[in-house]
């Protein structure tokens, strides 16, 4: 299993389950969140970064579930770009797609459990109208893997 928590914790952190009077954005994965719901506000304070965010039901349970297996906190904000760094993270580069599914069916058996969430995540985002939000963070995890690829090259 990949790792991701570098062992640092933010300075504040509180997280108050609540049901919504008005509508709200999810931090995650931008789905709206209609007045009615529970939701989590999330608020944390990471190296003087304020992150203070509604949480869907949905994507509270996907984060809960990734950080128990992974023993990582995530502030919600993070959690998406972490599905995506742990998938990347899955087998050696010089491998054909039969080989990396071998590799990544031995190397973690939550892999195709993160799939399944991210891809739900995704789709709350697009009917959200968050495309921008989820092209913006596909840009951001593309330059991610260009930067990687230049620091292993």
């Amino acid at each position: 299993m990949c790792s991701l928590d570098d062992g640092e914790r933010c300075e504040v952190w509180r997280e108050t389950e609540r049901r919504a009077r008005k509508a709200h954005t999810c931090g995650s994965c931008g789905a709206r969140i209609p007045a009615g719901d529970s939701y989590v506000r999330h608020f944390s304070v990471f190296d003087g970064d304020v992150c203070d965010v509604a949480v869907c039901s949905p994507c509270r349970s996907a984060r809960a579930e990734f950080q128990a297996a992974h023993g990582a906190v995530l502030t919600p904000d993070m959690t998406m770009e972490m599905f995506h760094e742990c998938l990347d993270s899955f087998g050696p580069e010089d491998c054909t797609p039969a080989e990396r599914r071998a590799w990544v069916a031995r190397r973690d058996p939550y892999e195709a459990r993160w799939r399944v969430l991210l891809a739900a995540m995704k789709r709350r985002c697009w009917r959200a109208g968050g495309r921008e939000q989820a092209i913006a963070r596909r840009r951001e995890v593309a330059a991610g893997r260009a930067e990687r690829a230049r620091g292993v090259a």
